[in-house]
């Protein structure tokens, strides 16, 4: 449907993982990306997935195809830098809640044909944690970075203790 995607604004490289046109989608927003600039993609296989970034919809235009792609706001480890230098690390249940993310993520790489691709974890718009698949380390070692980053200013012991398992 022609005009369903308001164009809000442009994304620049370095902004997020993603170049492309920030667009309304119903009642959240997208990035809406020529398609053929990610031809080949390994993301291609994570539609649908919740923790793994992939696409949420595809534009025809005249000319060829777009995709819509989640709008990654901030890098999870910047995240979790900037709580920790204000002073405000992240309480015992976020962390929970950050890590179940992660070890779901891990999970929806493991049932895709490549499953320790590389890139870097990413909080969407509406601070779902989400690899974004792309340059950086592999799924594996940045997943032990951030939990092993988190272990470093948690206060609850017995957390800290899962967290190792982790």
């Amino acid at each position: 449907m022609p005009g369903a995607h308001r164009a809000i604004r442009r994304i620049d490289p370095g902004e997020g993982p993603y170049a492309g046109t920030l667009v309304t989608r119903g009642g959240s927003v997208a990035v809406q990306v020529d398609s053929e600039s990610i031809s080949g993609w390994a993301g291609w296989e994570h539609a649908g997935d919740d923790h793994v970034a992939g696409p949420l919809d595809i534009v025809r235009r005249s000319d060829g195809h777009d995709v819509l792609l989640p709008w990654c706001t901030e890098r999870v480890s910047s995240f979790v830098e900037r709580r920790a230098a204000a002073d405000a690390s992240l309480a015992s249940g976020e962390m929970t809640t950050l890590v179940a993310s992660i070890l779901r993520g891990r999970d929806e790489l493991a049932r895709a044909e490549g499953h320790d691709e590389t890139g870097e974890w990413w909080l969407t718009d509406d601070g779902r944690p989400t690899f974004v698949i792309g340059a950086g380390e592999t799924a594996r070692a940045a997943a032990a970075g951030l939990v092993a980053r988190l272990r470093k200013d948690c206060a609850d012991r017995a957390l800290t203790r899962l967290l190792v398992v982790v």
